[in-house]
């Protein structure tokens, strides 16, 4: 489900812009934001697909908006939009050196803007598969290994700094009703139903925070098919050669039917 924010402090603007983006597809969320800093605040701890800015606004420009939002962890490859009623070269200039992908124009033309906005997206769910498939290529090299975490028992799966896939083994892929490809790319949010999702994603967020693997826990999870089942999980940070954290490993066993034992024993 792609994830579009919009910002612009112009009320009817902002109604607009945020109406084109969610006629697009009929999965994509769009998130409306009349005040730039609020904007800031919600994209500091969720990951767009996209962005679409207004340039002159009060209290934080275009230019100020995107410096910042490009500043926020993994936010590089997210693109970003301009909209603005000023075809100004200077203007222009200024948005390109703080991180403007693209141009609007306004009054925005309705078929330009879906042209425009839905082949950036489409790039941008292009950049996360390949950035997937190269994190699967890099575990290709051991092909023992990779062998050995399609084959375990336990739910295996490595999300990045925006919170996404980068990898699943077939055992937790079988686990969501999806194949690893397709899980690959999008968010425990996107294929754990209720808050199973948003539980999943602040752990990780957690561990990301604090450097340090979390301790085995038991945890109820609801799973795609209706079914709850009981999981005792570990979370690990995983480094780069610099030091930085790039992904966070989480393997899950399902210990349902143990736990089932448990409670008739106890009764």
């Amino acid at each position: 489900m792609p994830i579009v924010v919009v910002v612009d402090d112009r009320r009817i603007n902002l109604k607009i812009l945020s109406k084109l983006a969610g006629s697009l597809a009929a999965d994509i969320i769009v998130h409306a934001f009349a005040d730039p800093v609020e904007a800031l605040d919600w994209t500091a701890s969720n990951c767009p697909d996209l962005c679409i800015t207004d340039f002159k606004m009060p209290v934080l420009d275009g230019a100020a908006f995107i410096r910042r939002f490009r500043a926020q962890p993994d936010r590089t490859y997210v693109p970003v939009v301009v909209v603005t009623a000023f075809d100004d070269a200077r203007l222009r200039r200024q948005a390109l050196e703080a991180g403007a992908d693209d141009f609007l124009l306004g009054p925005v033309d309705p078929l330009e803007f879906r042209a425009r906005v839905r082949t950036l997206l489409t790039l941008r769910r292009q950049h996360l598969l390949l950035r997937g498939q190269g994190v699967r290529a890099t575990v290709a090299r051991c092909r023992d290994l990779v062998e050995v975490l399609d084959t375990v028992p336990a739910m295996v799966s490595a999300t990045g700094p925006d919170g996404r896939y980068q990898y699943v083994n077939r055992t937790y892929a079988a686990a969501l009703g999806v194949t690893a490809e397709r899980a690959v790319g999008r968010s425990p949010a996107d294929l754990l139903p209720r808050d199973g999702g948003a539980r999943a994603m602040a752990l990780d967020r957690r561990v990301a925070a604090r450097g340090e693997p979390m301790t085995p826990f038991e945890e109820e999870v609801e799973m795609p098919d209706g079914v709850c089942r009981t999981l005792v999980t570990l979370k690990t940070p995983v480094r780069d050669r610099a030091g930085t954290i790039v992904r966070i490993v989480t393997v899950s066993m399902d210990v349902t039917a143990c736990a089932r034992t448990g409670d008739g024993d106890k009764a």
